[in-house]
């Protein structure tokens, strides 16, 4: 949200200027949303994957939580481009955000123009096609030695892509799935880990992890900024790694993750990733005639307060008045045994309620 609500300052004054390069850095929030999704999706798809209609329920579930707003959005998008006269070419060009294929439209081509920006749902695109793909890998799997040797397979050829990316050998921008998927196994990876007698030996690795892995993105970025979504993203990857090892251990990480402010902002999650670019032009609008006459920095630091205010409010009321019903009905596909375990390995970490996506 930081990253791109408040995007964009430039002065001569250091600190504004150290301020607007800080909040640049704010991508790194979507290799830390793989990171914990990955970590999440897998424990869930391997403790049930025994149980009956873990298929079904794991779909079912998953559609209760991200289809209802999704495809709400493009509804509001259509109807919102139709009244300020975009035309149905636009709104023909929402079809590839109904398969969740807008991230291969991006790579491929230049995303369409719509009355309502919709370029973050590239990430959540990536996400769709890892629930469509793991599963099926995890059931083929009888040990969890195999799933974590597919894991670094998969991490190694994704962080060689981002290496390929980075120095121009590709054609294509960050948001295919390739260059996205190291930090979904990375995640997958913890996962296995908690469920074996790997685990203490692994937390030993916690502190470095993190201190390294995001060191070295700090470091890279300052270099090079652009680096941030190649050379420097496998080094996310295994600074969130670490990070996610530090909340299963006592000590300052672990206490601040458990804050229950933490646990309701994780409740209202997937709203405000939904409406903080969403609702962007409506930011913009406000802050324009709020201020008329105020400076550009001026203008970005007000969007950046309207937004971060109203993203709240519109998923809170998002999440009580729309996504609640749906997601009652999960009581009609149990996960069995693993609401149970999740709730164990997740509470030091995240908040049992938190749903990626």
């Amino acid at each position: 949200m930081v990253y791109h609500l408040g995007g964009g300052a430039q002065s001569h004054n250091w600190p504004v200027r150290f301020i607007g390069a800080t909040f640049k850095r704010g991508f790194a929030g979507v290799p830390l949303f793989f990171v914990l999704s990955g970590f999440l999706i897998t424990g869930i798809l391997w403790d049930s994957r025994e149980s009956a209609h873990w298929w079904r329920n794991f779909f079912a579930r998953r559609t209760l939580r991200i289809f209802p707003l999704y495809y709400a959005s493009l509804i509001l998008t259509a109807a919102v481009s139709l009244w300020q006269g975009f035309g149905w070419h636009a709104v023909k060009s929402l079809r590839v955000y109904l398969l969740y294929l807008q991230n291969v439209s991006t790579v491929m081509g230049t995303p369409p123009r719509l009355a309502l920006p919709l370029g973050h749902y590239w990430s959540l695109a990536i996400e769709e096609q890892f629930y469509l793909i793991w599963p099926l890998i995890l059931y083929k799997l009888r040990s969890i030695r195999q799933a974590q040797a597919i894991c670094l397979s998969v991490l190694a050829l994704s962080a060689i892509f981002n290496g390929m990316l980075g120095l121009k050998l590709l054609p294509w921008n960050h948001s295919a799935f390739v260059f996205n998927v190291g930090g979904l196994v990375a995640g997958a990876y913890i996962a296995l880990a908690k469920r074996s007698s790997q685990w203490n030996a692994l937390l030993k690795w916690s502190k470095p992890a993190y201190v390294v892995g995001l060191g070295a993105y700090f470091l890279l970025t300052y270099v090079n900024l652009e680096w941030d979504r190649n050379f420097a993203q496998p080094f996310l990857w295994i600074g969130f790694c670490g990070l996610l090892l530090n909340c299963f251990q006592q000590g300052a990480v672990k206490r601040f993750m458990e804050q229950a402010w933490l646990r309701k902002v994780g409740s209202l999650s997937y709203g405000l990733y939904v409406y903080h670019v969403l609702l962007l032009p409506l930011f913009a609008w406000l802050a324009f005639h709020v201020a008329p006459a105020a400076s550009r920095n001026t203008y970005l630091a007000l969007v950046f307060v309207i937004g971060i205010a109203l993203s709240f409010a519109a998923a809170y009321v998002s999440y009580t008045f729309f996504e609640k019903p749906f997601l009652r009905l999960k009581k009609f596909f149990p996960e069995g045994t693993i609401n149970r375990l999740a709730k164990s390995v997740c509470t030091a970490s995240v908040s049992p309620r938190l749903e990626p996506g």
